[in-house]
């Protein structure tokens, strides 16, 4: 908000008021996010949640000048076909049949080109988007390149999951 009223400021423009969306799915949280929004007040910035997935379309077409989604564009949609062998993962590793690699890959490709086609319906023409990923160097989807936290979050998890079977026995 600071910088845009700065270089309104420097161009000699008069301030724009800006209507700014925040999208998460229906089963999170918002009240956290909601409870920071009075920070805006007196500020031309005008703040709401949209509940919904972003793999569907949220706005109404040609009503969005500006897109920005940080590090969330890496969540399918849903779980894809043919990872149960996949036995021991949560994710691509070394061990993964060649088909799990292939069923995420296709599963992101298609969740991608949905997101990108039902943000085109909604965005002006000559609107803009800034989407940041995490990624990768190299294209081994095993490689350990930026994701060796799934090894722990993989163990964590198991180890949970033990606890839980013990519990109920």
């Amino acid at each position: 908000m600071d910088i845009i009223a700065s270089v309104c400021r420097q161009a000699h423009w008069e301030s724009p008021e800006l209507q700014v969306f925040l999208n998460d799915l229906p089963q999170n949280d918002f009240n956290t996010v909601f409870k920071s929004i009075p920070a805006f007040n007196g500020k031309p910035c005008f703040v709401a949640g949209v509940a919904g997935s972003f793999y569907q379309r949220l706005f109404p077409s040609k009503s969005i000048h500006f897109v920005h989604s940080s590090y969330s564009l890496h969540w399918l949609s849903k779980v894809p076909r043919g990872v149960e062998a996949n036995k021991g993962n949560l994710y691509i590793a070394k061990t993964s049949p060649p088909n799990v690699s292939k069923a995420y890959s296709e599963q992101y490709r298609n969740d991608f080109s949905r997101f990108l086609r039902f943000r085109s319906e909604e965005m002006i023409t000559e609107g803009r988007m800034l989407l940041t990923f995490i990624g990768r160097s190299i294209t081994d989807p095993t490689s350990k390149d930026c994701c060796t936290i799934w090894d722990l979050f993989t163990k964590s998890l198991l180890d949970l999951v033990a606890e839980v079977h013990w519990i109920g026995v």
